[in-house]
C-alpha cells in the first residue's frame, strides 16, 4: 500500500497594505470608477467566492512588489509578485478566499491594468504587504465598500490594518475586525477574543462501491460484491474510531442505497460535495480541523474511474482530475483524507497533490492501493483485496 501524507502548518500573522495616494474620486458608499473597473476585470479572470473578501489598493506605481508577510517562525520563501513597468494605471488586490479562519490559509495577491485588462496573480498562504517603491508606512484607511456578483470588495488608500493601535510599534500591529461573525482577531497570535464557543471538529466517512455489470455474471459482476466487502471493513474501521458514516453501493446483490439514474458522476460529484456543508470553521479541537474521509472501490484504468448502475447496463466514469476539483469545495479546516482501490490507482498522486495547498493546517492525505501502472487484487479466493492488505 502506498500512502502520501501533506502537512502544511503555520503560526499567526497580520494584515498590512501598504500604497500610494490615490487620485479618483472616492465614492463614500462604494468604489472609484477606476478601482470598480479593475474589480470587474479581476472578477472576469479569477473564481472568486462569494465568502472571500478582497482589499483594493491604488493605482499603484511600477516597481510595487506585493509580498507575503510571513511570520518569523517561518522558513519558507516568501511569495511576491512585482508590478511591471508600463503607463497604465494598476490597481492590487489581496484576495483573502477564508476571511473567518486565522493564519494560515490559502490566499491570492494580483495586480491589474485598467486599460489592457491584464491580469497577474500568485498564491499564498499569508496576509499581503505591500512594498511601495517610495518605502512610506500609512494605516490603510478604508474610504468605501461595494459587493460585485456576490464578492465584497474593500478599497482604501494607504496601509496597515482596518483599525490602528496607538501603542504599535509598527503599522498593522492592531486587531482585525470580522464584521460577518462579530469577532476580533488579535493580530500576530491567531487567538480569538470572542466569547462564543466553536462547535466541536466533526468526523464523516463517505464510502462508495462503483460495482461492476456483467452478462456473464448475473448482471452484478465478477467483482462487485468483493467492492462492497471492502467498502464494509473500511466503514466498520471508521465507525470504531470515531466516525459517522454514510454508503453507497452500486452492487446488486445487498440493500445498501445505490446511485442510479442519468450522469451516475455527476450524482456522486453531488454527494461527495454535500458533505462540505457540514463542516463550519473554525471548530473546537486538537488540532482544530475536521476530517473528511473519502474511500472509492472501484475498476480503474489510467487516471479514468468506471461507475456502474445495477441492474442495468448504465455506466459511467470520471477522472481523478475531477475529483480533485470536487474535493475543493471543502474549506481549509477540514483534513481530507481519499483511500482508492482501484486498478491504476497511483495516477491519482499527480492530480490530487494540489490539495496540500488548500488544506492549510489541517493536511491531506492519499492512499493509494497500487502504482499508476499495476492492477490491485479485488480479494476473491484466497487472494486479499488491496483494502484488506
Amino acid at each position: 500500500m502506498k500512502k502520501l501524507y501533506f502537512l502544511l502548518a503555520g503560526i499567526a500573522a497580520i494584515l498590512v497594505l501598504w500604497s500610494c495616494e490615490d487620485n479618483n474620486v472616492v465614492n463614500p458608499n462604494g468604489l472609484p470608477n477606476d478601482a470598480r473597473v479593475a474589480a470587474e476585470i479581476l472578477l472576469d479572470s479569477l473564481h472568486v467566492d462569494s465568502t472571500a473578501e478582497v482589499f483594493v489598493v491604488g493605482p499603484l506605481p511600477a516597481g510595487t512588489i506585493l509580498r507575503e508577510f510571513l511570520p518569523d517562525a517561518t522558513d519558507t520563501t516568501a511569495a511576491t509578485l512585482e508590478l511591471p513597468v508600463s503607463d497604465e494605471a494598476k490597481y492590487v488586490f489581496f484576495i483573502n478566499d477564508h476571511k473567518d479562519l486565522s493564519w494560515s490559509h490559502r490566499v491570492r495577491y494580483a495586480w491589474v491594468g485598467i486599460t489592457s485588462g491584464e491580469v497577474e496573480f500568485v498564491g499564498g498562504m499569508w496576509p499581503m504587504l505591500i512594498d511601495h517603491p517610495a518605502g512610506f508606512q500609512e494605516p490603510f484607511d478604508e474610504q468605501g465598500d461595494e459587493t460585485l456578483d456576490g464578492v465584497k470588495f474593500r478599497y482604501g488608500t494607504g496601509g496597515g490594518s482596518l483599525l490602528e493601535d496607538p501603542d504599535g510599534d509598527k503599522p498593522g500591529d492592531t486587531l482585525r475586525a470580522n464584521n460577518e461573525s462579530g469577532r476580533l482577531q488579535a493580530a500576530g497570535t491567531g487567538r480569538k477574543s470572542s466569547v462564543a464557543l466553536d462547535a466541536p471538529c466533526k468526523k464523516i466517512g463517505y464510502l462508495f462501491d462503483a460495482g461492476e455489470w456483467s452478462e456473464c455474471w448475473g448482471k452484478q459482476g465478477f467483482s462487485a460484491g468483493a467492492m462492497a466487502d471492502n467498502a464494509g471493513l473500511v466503514e466498520s474501521f471508521l465507525t470504531d474510531n470515531g466516525f459517522t458514516t454514510t454508503r453507497n453501493s452500486q452492487y446488486k446483490g445487498n440493500d445498501i442505497p445505490a446511485i442510479k439514474g442519468g450522469d451516475i458522476a455527476e450524482k456522486l460529484k453531488d454527494k461527495i460535495q454535500s458533505f462540505a456543508t457540514e463542516f463550519e470553521c473554525p471548530c473546537d479541537g486538537d488540532p482544530g480541523c475536521h476530517e473528511f474521509f473519502l474511500y472509492i472501490c472501484a475498476h480503474g484504468e489510467g487516471d479514468v474511474v468506471s461507475l456502474y448502475e445495477p441492474r442495468d447496463p448504465n455506466w459511467g466514469w470520471f477522472k481523478y482530475q475531477d475529483l480533485n476539483n470536487w474535493l475543493n469545495v471543502f474549506p481549509p479546516c477540514v483534513k481530507v483524507i481519499v483511500f482508492l482501490d482501484i486498478c491504476n490507482a497511483g495516477s491519482a498522486q499527480t492530480h490530487l497533490e494540489a490539495q496540500c495547498n488548500l488544506r492549510a493546517d489541517c493536511g491531506f492525505t492519499l492512499i493509494m492501493s497500487c502504482g499508476p501502472t499495476d492492477s490491485t487484487p479485488a480479494g476473491l479466493g484466497v487472494t486479499d483485496s488491496g483494502t484488506e492488505d
